[in-house]
C-alpha cells in the first residue's frame, strides 16, 4: 500500500486500513493552518490587518466625533470579520449568515447602514465611500486599469464579488468537514 508520504508498507489488510488512515489523518492535521497558525497568531494577524487599514482610513483621522471614530473602527472589525471569519477562525456557518445579512442590507437600503451613519456623525458627504481593504485593492486596480474602479457601478459587483468567493470558499470548508 502506498501512503501519501511515499513511504510503501505492506501489512494485513485491516492493520493496514488503519494505519493509513491514522497516518494520513496525522499528515492533513500537521499540514493544517492550526500547526502552522495558532490562534495567537491568527489574532495577532486579524488584528494587525483591521488596524492597518483603521489608520490609513482618511475618514477615521478626519473625524472628530469619539462616537464616528468607534463606529468606524467597529465597522472596519465587521469587514475583517467578514472576509476572515471562516478562513481564520473555522467559523464558517456564522461566516455565511453574517455575508447573507450584510449582502440583503445592502440590497435593502442601497448602502451600507453603518456608512451612512458613520458619514453622518462624521459630517462627510453621504456618498463618502468606507475606505477598507477592497476600497483599497479598487484603487489599486484604477491605478493599473486607468480606469474609475470605485466607481459605484463598478464597484459594487466587485464587493459582492468578494464576498461571494468567501461564502464559496466556506461551503468547500463544511462540505470538506461534514460530508
Amino acid at each position: 500500500m502506498f501512503l501519501s508520504l511515499g513511504v510503501c508498507i505492506y501489512l494485513p489488510n485491516q492493520k493496514a486500513l488503519q494505519f493509513s488512515k491514522t497516518l494520513t489523518g496525522l499528515f492533513k492535521y500537521l499540514i493544517s493552518h492550526h500547526i502552522i497558525m495558532t490562534l495567537t497568531s491568527r489574532l495577532f494577524f486579524f488584528n494587525l490587518f483591521t488596524i492597518y487599514f483603521i489608520l490609513v482610513d482618511p475618514n477615521f483621522r478626519g473625524c472628530s466625533s469619539t462616537y464616528g471614530k468607534l463606529l468606524n473602527v467597529m465597522h472596519h472589525y465587521i469587514c475583517s470579520l467578514l472576509l476572515f471569519m471562516g478562513p481564520l477562525f473555522d467559523y464558517y456557518i456564522a461566516n455565511i449568515v453574517i455575508i447573507v445579512f450584510t449582502i440583503v442590507g445592502w440590497r435593502l437600503y442601497g448602502r451600507c447602514l453603518l456608512s451612512v451613519e458613520t458619514n453622518r456623525v462624521c459630517d462627510d458627504h453621504i456618498d463618502n465611500p468606507f475606505q477598507n481593504f477592497p476600497y483599497q485593492i479598487k484603487k489599486l486596480a484604477s491605478v493599473i486599469s486607468n480606469a474609475d474602479v470605485t466607481d459605484e457601478k463598478i464597484s459594487t459587483p466587485i464587493d459582492y464579488g468578494i464576498l461571494i468567493l468567501v461564502v464559496l470558499y466556506n461551503l468547500y470548508m463544511i462540505y470538506r468537514i461534514y460530508f
